[in-house]
C-alpha cells in the first residue's frame, strides 16, 4: 500500500497542481525508485525452490540454500511467520509464504496462509530428494541492497529538490 501511494502521489500532484518547475518534476519523479523498490521486496523478491539437491529461500535481502538431508518441517508461528526448519534447528524465515496479518485465529487468511503452507510442502514432497551433504548457507542478496541504496538516494535526492 505505501508503494501504491509513493508512486501514485507524485503523478498525482503533477496531475492536479499544474504547470511545476524542472526542480519539482525531477523531484516528484525521484520518488518512484523508491515506490518500485518497496513493491519489489513486498512481493517479487521473496520465493521459493525446490531442487533434488536443496530447497532455495528467497527473502528479500537474504538467500537460503538448505540441503535437502537437512530440511526437517515447515513451522508456522500463529499468523504471524513461516519458518522452514532444519534438523539441526535452524529456522529459516520463508517470506515467500506471506502471513495473515489481520485474522488472528483464523478466518480467510489463516486459509490461505495453511494453503500456501500445504503447496510449499507438496512442493518439496514430489520433488525426488538426491544424497546430499553440507549445512546451510546463507548468503546477503547485494542486488537488494544496493536497489534500496539507489532508490533512498532518489528519494533523499527528491526531498533535497522539493524543499530546497
Amino acid at each position: 500500500m505505501v508503494a501504491i501511494l509513493l508512486a501514485a502521489g507524485p503523478v498525482a500532484n503533477m496531475v492536479l497542481n499544474g504547470p511545476h518547475s524542472a526542480g519539482e518534476i525531477v523531484g516528484l519523479l525521484g520518488m518512484l525508485p523508491l515506490a518500485v523498490c518497496l513493491g519489489y521486496l513486498a512481493g517479487p523478491a521473496a520465493a521459493v525452490g525446490v531442487t533434488p539437491e536443496r530447497v532455495i529461500v528467497d527473502n528479500p535481502f537474504f538467500r537460503y540454500s538448505v540441503p535437502r538431508h537437512l530440511v526437517a518441517d515447515i513451522g508456522v508461528l500463529e499468523n504471524i511467520a513461516v519458518d522452514l526448519v532444519a534438523k539441526d534447528g535452524t529456522e529459516i524465515p520463508v517470506h515467500a509464504v506471506l502471513p495473515a496479518i489481520g485474522s488472528p485465529g483464523g478466518g480467510p487468511g489463516r486459509r490461505r496462509l495453511l494453503g500456501k503452507v500445504r503447496t510449499l510442502l507438496q512442493m518439496i514432497d514430489d520433488v525426488p530428494v538426491a544424497q546430499t551433504t553440507g549445512a546451510v548457507d546463507r548468503t546477503l542478496r547485494l542486488g537488494s541492497v544496493l536497489l534500496v541504496v539507489g532508490s533512498g538516494a532518489s528519494f533523499g535526492l527528491s526531498v533535497l529538490l522539493l524543499t530546497g
